[in-house]
């Protein structure tokens, strides 16, 4: 049914025993106005306080929203992964000489779902706030390390955190494991 309110006054008076069930393209057209007006107001605030270059990609990024993160293009991609790369090579004194700096370069050059799960969490209202890595309880005799990313919603503060396992005893770090949920404990 139509979402006007003339409708469903009408059904319940008529046939209240039906239930009232509204178009889905409504909602959806309802849905795409409400994540315009948020993205249009997150792209003022970034102007206001002088991060044009922050503005400029969120601007851009109107179509990722949109879209299913499978259905996304590389341009589209862009800039979710240059957010999570820069935080990557911007993080202190990351000369790959630590260990933890060293699982960072190798997912950042050799694992590109961490670039995939950046984008569909951009894709759903969700910015990077927090890259980590720690020893894993994996580790006994082979150095093995978690690197935890942290994403918060923009508008309920909502924080997911997904992580890999990552081994860096030899010379060449491995993968230990995909990508996957991340839950403290």
């Amino acid at each position: 049914m139509d979402m006007g309110p003339g409708y469903a006054k009408s059904a319940r008076k008529h046939a209240p025993q039906a239930v009232i069930c509204i178009d889905p393209y409504h909602v959806v057209a309802l849905a795409n106005q409400a994540l315009d007006e948020v993205r249009r107001s997150y792209w003022n605030e970034l102007r206001q306080i002088g991060d044009q270059n922050a503005a400029k990609r969120f601007k851009d990024a109107r179509w990722s929203l949109l879209k299913a993160p499978k259905n996304l293009t590389d341009k589209q991609v862009g800039p979710a992964a240059e957010e999570l790369f820069d935080r990557i090579m911007q993080m202190p004194d990351n000369a790959g000489a630590t260990d933890e700096h060293r699982v960072l370069n190798y997912l950042a050059m050799r694992y590109p779902a961490i670039y995939a799960k950046a984008a569909e969490q951009y894709g759903g209202d969700y910015s990077m706030t927090g890259v980590e890595v720690i020893p894993s309880s994996l580790s006994s005799t082979r150095k093995i390390y978690e690197a935890i990313f942290s994403y918060t919603h923009r508008n309920t503060d909502f924080v997911e955190k997904f992580f890999v396992r990552v081994d860096v005893t030899e010379e060449f770090p491995f993968l230990v494991t995909k990508m996957s949920s991340y839950y403290d404990r």
